[in-house]
């Protein structure tokens, strides 16, 4: 019994406190080390106060660099007196009164701060620091602080502030290894980021004046929320078990950006730059991981890391939290698939487009190549991927007759005239009138039916006019007639009589002293006679057949392109290398077509298959 009564006299209890208060003060303080973000801190303070109006100010007073923050806030602890409030802030460094509010008034009032160390950040940013407030009706106080000095003052202040209630911080002596950084817009931008939410939620208009800028750069930035980019996904709001729901603003983004990321943010205000980082293990390499998708999660249950402000504590709060963001994994895996299919068919669709121009010259450079009597396809019965005809010269759309020789539908002959791009290369602009090309130069039209053409004035140089000249159009021997269509004219519709029959239309134009013409034919038949096939390049039908050895081929007047082949799926890894391989099998179809013979079918199948070979090693 006296042995454990003398064991029990020899135990020393009692409360864990610093050797030096100051040098923990001076800790707190240099774990702040993103000038940048002890400004944000100070901005946070002025939002707490219910601040609708926040200035920002650069400037020199006497030859100092300072940084001002102006808020029309409710001041610094507005029940207290201003030298009571102002002392208060001095000497409880380390206790914030705002983390004595509820988590729902917390919410409710938009309140970040709860260490009691955010104007230590003025440490990082310059050497003195001074803090005036004021209330409506009574004298300003002013605060000052040096860094590296533990003493303070609080002492009355000369004039008025800028706003009846509200307070201005000046930082003085701005170190010059921050300078750099508090420039008007990369201030700006870098605050538009970390305190989104709060901005938004609370619609303060935040102004950085910049009156040290010199020349072109900025000096006056309004910070304006971060605007995502991408399409904006649902739902707006997750339920996190035993917590408050998180809100969410993820937005999908059509090409990956390695520099996208979805962010954390704690009550409006960023902590995390990446949210893989709230708990790596179960969320990198899922869709949040992928690049693809932008935007916010806030979540204002999580314990912020009070060193820097960054980062949050492990608790029971983020592992819920990570387990409603897991259940959303499927929906947002489903988004991806969803545009990548969109991707893919646009990508098919201007592969399209460019072999119809890429083959454009087919029909006048080598006229011995026979093209394929196309009427607008319809996808094979076993096609899996369904793709409609594209229209293309000498094609014929359902509805949209032409003749065989091979002119143009309406809105096709408008798009290949007045496309000029190649001109755009030429360095000096288009010279005088010199020719009148009228298009389509011959076409097919059933009785009593119309058909639009086109006169565009050219240069010598082919180089079409865009100043607009009035173009006379008429018929100069045949049946039906010609109406000018359009303000400029250079539209004509024809309208075909009751009989058949040959017309030619002549199309006039006069610049100055100049004066030009072109012809058309256009023969009137009957409705039976337009609907023959005409020859034209055929959009390709994407068929899924794994099995199959074959590349493309062309059943039943549809041409058939086998996507599940290894050589299609290889040059699918780059849009140009996969147009150059629909060329290569477009251009096999001509020839066999051309030359109808088993061993041209076998060997172009092997030029096809060296081509691809070639590609790949050329790359």
């Amino acid at each position: 019994m006296r042995r454990k009564t003398e064991a029990k006299s020899r135990v020393l209890t009692g409360h864990v406190r610093p050797a030096d208060p100051f040098e923990l003060i001076k800790w707190l303080a240099h774990c702040q080390q993103d000038a940048r973000k002890a400004v944000a801190e100070l901005v946070q303070n002025s939002l707490d106060a219910g601040a609708k109006r926040i200035d920002l100010v650069r400037r020199r007073e006497k030859g100092v660099l300072c940084l001002q923050i102006l808020d029309d806030g409710e001041g610094v602890i507005p029940e207290l007196p201003r030298a009571s409030a102002l002392e208060h802030v001095a000497t409880h460094i380390g206790h914030s009164r705002k983390r004595n509010l509820t988590l729902q008034q917390r919410r409710e009032l938009m309140v970040q701060g709860q260490f009691g160390i955010g104007i230590l950040g003025f440490w990082c940013l310059g050497a003195h620091f001074a803090m005036r407030s004021a209330r409506p009706g009574e004298e300003p106080w002013e605060l000052h602080l040096r860094a590296e000095m533990p003493g303070y003052e609080v002492r009355p202040s000369r004039g008025r502030l800028s706003f009846a209630s509200g307070t201005e911080v000046t930082v003085r002596e701005l170190h010059e290894s921050v300078v750099h950084l508090l420039g008007a817009r990369r201030l700006g931008d870098y605050l538009a980021l970390e305190l989104r939410g709060q901005i938004l939620e609370q619609k303060a208009h935040i102004t950085i004046h910049d009156r040290v800028a010199r020349g072109l750069a900025q000096k006056v930035f309004a910070v304006k929320p971060v605007m995502f980019p991408g399409r904006r996904l649902g739902p707006e709001q997750l339920v996190v078990l035993g917590h408050r729901p998180a809100r969410l603003e993820l937005y999908l983004v059509p090409a990956g950006d390695a520099a996208l990321r979805v962010s954390f943010a704690a009550g409006g205000t960023l902590v995390l730059d990446d949210l893989v980082q709230l708990d790596p293990e179960r969320l990198d390499g899922t869709a949040f991981a992928s690049a693809r998708f932008c935007g916010v999660v806030d979540f204002p249950d999580v314990e912020v890391s009070p060193g820097a402000r960054r980062g949050v504590k492990h608790s029971e709060a983020t592992v819920a939290l990570v387990d409603a963001l897991r259940t959303l994994l499927p929906d947002l895996d489903g988004e991806l698939a969803a545009e990548q299919r969109r991707s893919d068919e646009e990508v098919e669709q201007r592969q399209i487009r460019k072999l119809r121009r890429a083959f454009l010259a087919v029909r006048s450079k080598a006229p011995e190549f026979e093209l394929f009597a196309v009427r607008g396809a319809h996808p094979a019965a076993d096609a899996v991927a369904e793709r409609p005809a594209y229209s293309v010269p000498g094609e014929l759309a359902p509805e949209r007759p032409l003749a065989p020789n091979g002119p143009l539908p309406e809105s096709d002959a408008a798009e290949e005239q007045v496309d000029d791009g190649p001109e755009a290369l030429h360095l000096f602009p288009p010279g005088p009138l010199h020719h009148l090309a009228v298009t389509p130069e011959r076409t097919r039209v059933e009785l009593l039916g119309t058909r639009r053409l086109l006169a565009i004035p050219r240069d010598a140089d082919r180089r079409r006019l865009r100043l607009p000249l009035p173009v006379a159009w008429r018929v100069l021997s045949g049946p039906g007639r010609i109406q000018p269509e359009g303000t400029e004219g250079i539209a004509g519709r024809f309208q075909a009589d009751y009989m058949e029959g040959v017309s030619v239309i002549e199309a006039s134009a006069c610049d100055g002293e100049r004066s030009v013409a072109g012809q058309a034919v256009v023969r009137t038949v009957l409705g039976n006679e337009t609907s023959h096939p005409g020859l034209g390049i055929p959009a390709p039908a994407f068929v899924e057949d794994p099995s199959g050895d074959w590349r493309s081929r062309m059943r039943d007047g549809i041409w058939e392109v086998n996507r599940a082949h290894p050589d299609f799926r290889e040059a699918s890894t780059a849009e140009r290398r996969q147009l150059r391989y629909l060329s290569s099998l477009l251009g096999k179809e001509i020839v066999s077509r051309t030359y109808p013979s088993p061993q041209t079918s076998r060997v172009l199948e092997q030029l096809v298959r060296l081509l691809a070979i070639v590609e790949q090693s050329l790359e």
